[in-house]
């Protein structure tokens, strides 16, 4: 999906995020197509953090300040959760980004991308998710990044999720579930699956309108079912989403597809134009 604020577009293949901005892009037909949505949530860890109990996020994450106090009171109880998967502090500080944009907000609908809107939002969905996550980890370590990865089509249909990547250590993150797992982006993508104990999910149950998606990327995971054919993107900063974003902007709308398509030279560029393709 692209969104246009402030005379930017922003690109992100969103989970079931066809709630945004119809008019600018927004990528419909096979959103989340996939499998039933039978609960699954007991075939991977929960995650609670008894250290977040009570915590208005939002208000808590007001300011780097604040982020990085919840990371210093979480710090022991998250690095219990995490013991066997050997991570860095950097890495256990990556997962932890991504509980805190899960729980700022409900899943739905928004058009906000700078740190000091996405906090403030009512509602989120899975591009805001992961830019919020990319925020959060800047706050705690200001030379990071995260890498945003975009799908479309497959099991879960279009989505957008995230990977923290450093020195001997990959973990594939979704706030929109509040999900973290240790696995590398070519594992994922050679469709190796996860093994439970190397996945964590927020143990609380999902809302209803997420609960295919919820359910749909667990499985996923577990059977490895992610698949190459399905990438849409893979963006390696906050800034190189923006710039190219904005760069395919003017070829979102009426005719502009063919010149739209040249700018994602990535297999799920068949979804998208079977998606923005006018309908008989």
């Amino acid at each position: 999906m692209v969104l246009r604020l402030s005379g930017a577009a922003i690109l992100f293949a969103a989970a079931a995020c066809a709630d945004k901005v119809p008019a600018i892009g927004t990528v419909t037909g096979n959103q989340s197509v996939g499998r039933d949505s039978a609960d699954v949530t007991e075939t991977v860890r929960g995650l609670t953090l008894d250290c977040l109990a009570g915590v208005d996020i939002q208000a808590a994450i007001a300011t780097p300040a604040g982020t990085q106090m919840l990371q210093q009171a979480c710090r022991k109880e998250l690095g219990a959760l995490v013991a066997g998967w050997s991570l860095s502090p950097r890495a256990q500080d990556a997962v932890f980004a991504g509980i805190l944009a899960h729980r700022s907000a409900p899943y739905g609908g928004s058009v906000a991308i700078t740190r000091a809107s996405l906090i403030t939002e009512p509602l989120l969905d899975c591009d805001n998710y992961v830019m919020l996550a990319g925020y959060l980890l800047k706050d705690m370590h200001p030379n990071l990044e995260l890498v945003y990865v975009g799908f479309d089509g497959g099991v879960f249909g279009n989505h957008a999720q995230a990977f923290f990547i450093d020195t001997n250590t990959s973990l594939l993150l979704d706030p929109t579930i509040g999900l973290a797992a240790r696995t590398t982006f070519d594992d994922l993508l050679m469709g190796k699956p996860v093994e439970r104990d190397n996945v964590l999910v927020e143990a609380h149950p999902p809302a209803a309108i997420i609960v295919p998606l919820h359910n749909n990327v667990t499985r996923a995971l577990e059977t490895g079912d992610y698949r190459p054919s399905n990438l849409l993107y893979y963006l390696e900063s906050v800034e190189s989403m923006i710039k190219f974003s904005d760069h395919a902007a003017p070829y979102w709308g009426p005719g502009g597809l063919e010149m739209l398509l040249l700018h994602y030279p990535t297999p799920a560029a068949r979804i998208l134009r079977q998606n923005l393709s006018p309908k008989d």
